[in-house]
């Protein structure tokens, strides 16, 4: 780490005396040092110039700052609560005494975006807030901790020595023993916004790796490298129909909707219009005023029944006036 992010180390004799203890470094030992490597799987980018989508992290899964959940991630990624039941714990060596600080896990889900940034006794300042992204995303594929600054391209950043992993190092130095670093800070915020640009460009393309399951009842297309799941459209366009995808086939289902009200003395369907159910009494008139018409409640037949004229008077002629439909009852001529 450079002493200068302590502020505590400038002009102290601390300061005067590390800078005495490096010179001495064989210069041999800084010409192996590129040789290392940092594993076979990391892509090193660090000779090339042209920006391309998200190539460094090629071999590297989703990213978690974009994919936050509390309890647990998408596309089947663990999420917070899976990654770090107990919480972190952050150590580092501070002038020779080694010195930890926890964050429960009720604290990580605090002050992580889009959280308040104060909780857990302290002002969560940025730089806590991007370690505890940065080292989630190691979390989550372990190359990206070894993944080295100088090959990581499109992003500025301020220091490019060492590797991913050595920045969290550094950071946790400073979150532990004291201080605060501007620049290292804004570099753990690059790198997990560069991390959750690509993280779903895995193909390098943009596309999305492998194939889209399929699911009943929607359509699925790779948008941006992401599977977007859209519920299926069954609608027919008919208001009298009751649209639904059956959850088995995935198939649509236009049924129509059920209008019968029980009574067989009404008339019962779908207004085509407003799609409200209509239960229109019989219509049993036969245009004979000398009929009494109904319907029958058990069977639903229309019946048109002549109407009974007869007063009871043997010396009446009793019959119903076709015109008026009123009862005559005319007495006898025996003249």
């Amino acid at each position: 780490m450079n002493p200068t992010d302590y502020p505590f180390y400038r002009d102290s004799y601390l300061y005067s005396a590390l800078i005495a203890l490096l010179k001495p470094i064989p210069l041999a030992i800084l010409l192996i040092a590129p040789f290392f490597s940092y594993g076979a799987n990391v892509v090193d980018n660090s000779s090339g110039d042209q920006c391309g989508p998200c190539e460094e992290y090629c071999t590297l899964t989703i990213g978690y700052w974009g994919t936050h959940r509390e309890a647990k991630g998408n596309n089947g990624l663990p999420g917070t609560s899976d990654l770090i039941p107990g919480g972190i714990t952050i150590s580092a060596d501070c002038f020779g005494f080694p010195m930890t600080k926890h964050l429960t896990l009720d604290c990580v889900h605090s002050i992580l975006p889009p959280k308040p940034e104060y909780d857990c006794g302290q002002y969560s300042n940025n730089l806590i807030r991007q370690y505890i992204g940065l080292y989630l995303n190691t979390l989550l594929d372990e190359d990206l901790g070894d993944l080295k600054l100088g090959s990581i391209r499109c992003i500025d950043l301020n220091s490019t020595e060492g590797t991913v992993q050595n920045l969290l190092e550094r950071a946790a130095k400073l979150i532990v023993c004291g201080g605060y670093s501007t620049s290292i800070a804004e570099d753990m915020d690059a790198i997990n916004e560069r991390f959750d640009e690509c993280q779903k460009n895995t193909n390098c393309d943009g596309s999305c790796p492998g194939e889209c399951d399929e699911k009943p009842c929607y359509t699925v297309e790779c948008i941006d490298g992401e599977c977007v799941y859209t519920p299926r459209d069954c609608d027919d366009g008919d208001p009298c129909t009751i649209d639904y995808c059956d959850p088995v086939t995935g198939e649509c289902i236009n049924k129509p909707k059920d209008c019968d009200d029980g009574n067989p003395c009404t008339m019962d369907y779908c207004d085509p219009v407003t799609g409200e159910c209509v239960n229109k009494p019989k219509d049993c008139d036969d245009d004979n005023p000398c009929t009494i018409d109904y319907c029958d409640p058990v069977t639903g037949d229309c019946v048109n029944k002549p109407k009974d004229c007869d007063d009871g008077n043997p010396c009446t002629i009793d019959y119903c006036d076709p015109v008026t439909g009123d009862c005559v009852n005319k007495p006898k001529d025996c003249d």
